[in-house]
């Protein structure tokens, strides 16, 4: 009976991705397949590892996230038992390996199916494919196709159902407690060393063989163990072939990872990671002629102890990391991923935190940049006007006013930005569920003046606070002092008092505030908000339905019962 062979691994990295593509592709020694039959395989969709792992990328590009621990792509393995095979023509071979391709296609679609190789340089012949687990809704899902194991059954019936039964294939036992081979436990299966074989000729009888009616003649038993054995011999031949040259590489391999582990035991830093070694493992080939020139994929390398240069891209760089995300052409944690495979975490661990070292250091030295303050978003003008009309109960004439004058615009992000000074600096608000208040650059005062000649400075602790208490009508000049220092605070208080104006402490109703105050020094007049803890709740009472202000005053007799009652004159 044959039955129809459906395996998947998971691969979780860039790194995994390009090792199992490069067995694939035959980019490097494959023991168990057959050169001078490597011909024979065909592709659909990508043509090498890279254009493999290129293909993985295009697709992560689509979806909105990718977790750090996610599936990236699915490897399938589909075949069949071998004495089917055996007894098809090539075009019921390729039939079959056509219908799974589509059934393949089908479940994941077209664009997600990166590859579809058939492989026949080996003992069976078989299918590898290469699929980003995107499901319906858009988003990298491993688990909506292949997690517990009433899904993978389901999906081995599915693939009997509608493939396998065609070509007299049948399913596996459903519910069968065997454990089955991953496609990794295959290869290994294959490339193990296949144990001699002798047949011992002790206690075999030997036997009649008829020549005609008359005449019977007996075999000798030695013969037979010897005919047998030749015979076992001639079948495993090819396993044992192969077996020698997987021991062969296993060796050379043994040997560099000696070299590599007596580098690393003396290699106090990762960035002693010898690019030769790295260049090595990537099969790059030094130049005989000079040991300092290597031939890559990326074309012509000098190296010179950690340096290295590119010398037909006119490129250069430092360490193994930035060397591999030349020649690979890939990013940060392919590079990292893949040095780890060859060289252990420890070393690769030391070489990132060198890197970082170096970059900290560098920036460190750089000379200070001036503050760059966030590019305006018309695009979120709408939303950022709407939050402060509507929600925070601004007026609209003062808004636009100060986004025609550009003291007020909307970011990429949809924050309500407020110029601080003579723009040295940024306040922002979040306009979104989860508030956000923040100031960037210089702590510059966020100013207003009410009237021409004022006698009075109100110091506030927000932009938003400084609109609130000019909607409410306060004559004179209002700042505001977000997220100023002590030292500031006073500077500015002093200021004023210099320019003749009476400091009024105008913060709010919360402890927060009270120590504020304290930083502008006395004497000084405090005015309080005759609603909630700030001079934009005041304002949105003062704005509020009926309704909405008998909520508010619940909220404030709440609020009077966890805090100290407070004296002074208060505004209104």
């Amino acid at each position: 009976m044959a039955y129809a062979i459906l395996r998947t691994a998971k691969l979780t990295s860039l790194g995994n991705v390009g090792g199992s593509a490069r067995h694939t592709f035959r980019e490097r020694q494959t023991p168990n397949a057959d050169p001078e039959r490597t011909g024979l395989n065909r592709t659909t969709g990508a043509q090498s590892a890279r254009e493999v792992i290129d293909g993985v990328n295009a697709r992560l590009a689509t979806v909105p996230t990718v977790r750090k621990n996610a599936v990236l792509a699915v490897e399938y393995f589909i075949g069949a038992s071998p004495e089917w095979f055996k007894e098809k023509s090539a075009q019921e071979r390729e039939a079959y390996f056509d219908a799974a391709e589509k059934w393949l296609r089908l479940r994941h679609g077209d664009e997600n199916v990166i590859a579809f190789n058939r492989q026949y340089d080996e003992t069976s012949p078989h299918c590898t494919a290469y699929v980003v687990p995107i499901d319906p809704r858009g988003r990298l899902n491993c688990s909506y196709f292949l997690d517990g194991r009433e899904k993978l059954s389901l999906m081995q019936t599915e693939f009997a159902e509608k493939i396998g039964q065609r070509f007299s294939l049948e399913r596996g036992i459903e519910g069968s407690k065997a454990k089955h081979q991953t496609i990794k436990q295959y290869y290994a299966k294959i490339q193990e060393p296949v144990q001699h074989v002798q047949i011992k000729p002790e206690g075999l009888q030997p036997r009649v063989l008829k020549k005609g009616l008359l005449t019977s003649v007996y075999e000798d038993p030695e013969m037979v163990a010897q005919r047998l054995t030749k015979a076992v011999q001639a079948a495993y031949a090819p396993a044992l072939e192969a077996a020698k040259q997987h021991h062969a590489e296993k060796g050379a391999k043994a040997a560099r990872e000696a070299r590599l582990a007596e580098l690393r035991a003396t290699a106090t830093l990762a960035r002693d990671l010898p690019l030769e070694s790295v260049l090595e493992r990537l099969g790059c080939e030094r130049d005989p002629k000079d040991r300092a020139t290597w031939y890559t994929p990326a074309g012509r390398l000098t190296v010179s102890s950690s340096q290295f240069t590119a010398r037909d891209l006119g490129k250069s760089g430092n360490g193994a990391i930035e060397l591999v995300r030349l020649i690979e052409q890939t990013d940060f944690k392919g590079a990292v991923n893949l040095l780890a495979s060859e060289f252990g975490t420890g070393p690769v661990l030391s070489q990132v935190v060198a890197d970082m070292r170096g970059r900290v250091e560098a920036a460190a030295r750089a000379p200070k940049r001036a503050y760059e303050p966030p590019e305006p978003s018309q695009e979120h003008w709408p939303r950022v006007r709407h939050y402060l009309t509507e929600i925070r109960s601004l007026g609209a004439q003062i808004v636009d006013r100060l986004y025609e004058l550009g003291k007020l615009y909307a970011d990429r992000f949809a924050n309500a930005v407020f110029v601080l000074g003579n723009g040295e600096g940024v306040e922002l608000r979040g306009t979104g569920e989860t508030p956000f208040h923040g100031v960037r650059g210089a702590r510059k005062p966020f100013s207003l003046v009410t009237v021409k000649d004022p006698q009075k400075v109100a110091f506030v602790k927000s932009a938003i606070d400084a609109l609130s208490l000019y909607e409410l009508g306060f004559k004179g000049r209002i700042v505001s002092l977000a997220r100023s220092s002590a030292t500031v605070a006073r500077e500015q208080a002093e200021k004023a008092r210099q320019e003749g104006l009476t400091v009024l402490v105008a913060f709010g109703n919360d402890r927060a505030s009270e120590q504020l105050a304290a930083h502008l020094g006395y004497p000084r007049e405090p005015i309080y908000p005759k609603h909630g803890k700030d001079w934009n709740d005041a304002l949105r009472y003062e704005r509020a339905t009926p309704g909405q202000r008998l909520v508010m005053e619940q909220q404030k007799l709440i609020q009077q019962q966890h805090t100290r009652s407070r004296g002074g004159p208060r505004l209104g």
